[in-house]
């Protein structure tokens, strides 16, 4: 809300600009184009740098072993730390189901939550996007399984 607010309060001083003395600098088109480059790169920004932050499993492994420099860990170490530390003590599933409720794709019935058909239709978009760009199906639906696995870098 607040990147809209910014946005429309730039096309509003774009717009005076536009009207003032300035005039012959600023087309429409040039305040359009500005308020559409300033969105997308605060979206980019947004999506590749604080949502990366507190989502990335890689981030936060990367975190864990600057924390302990000083010695070399075993990938079952690293997946017990990640286990204990990020999906126990900070609540990971907890915290992505409470997202998913507030956005609408899962309803809370009870103890137990069941996928919205909002829900159903996002997994069938992330489906596509997998088949557009070649992502891992297991990512999106836990029970597909792979023909060939892929080799694990």
């Amino acid at each position: 809300m607040l990147l809209l607010l910014v946005s429309f309060i730039m096309c509003i001083i774009l717009l005076f600009l536009k009207k003032s003395k300035y005039r012959n600098f600023l087309t429409h088109r040039d305040i359009i184009l500005s308020i559409t480059i300033f969105l997308s790169m605060n979206i980019v920004f947004f999506t590749h740098l604080p949502v990366t932050a507190d989502r990335s499993v890689s981030v936060f492994l990367l975190g864990h072993l600057n924390d302990n420099s000083d010695k070399a860990m075993t990938k079952e170490e690293m997946t017990d730390f990640f286990v204990t530390k990020y999906v126990k003590e900070y609540g990971a599933i907890e915290r992505r189901l409470h997202e998913q409720i507030v956005s609408g794709n899962v309803e809370r019935i009870g103890d137990s939550y069941k996928l919205t058909s909002r829900g159903k239709l996002l997994v069938r978009v992330y489906d596509v996007i997998g088949d557009l760009f070649g992502v891992n199906k297991k990512f999106i639906s836990p029970r597909y399984q792979m023909t060939k696995p892929k080799k694990e870098v």
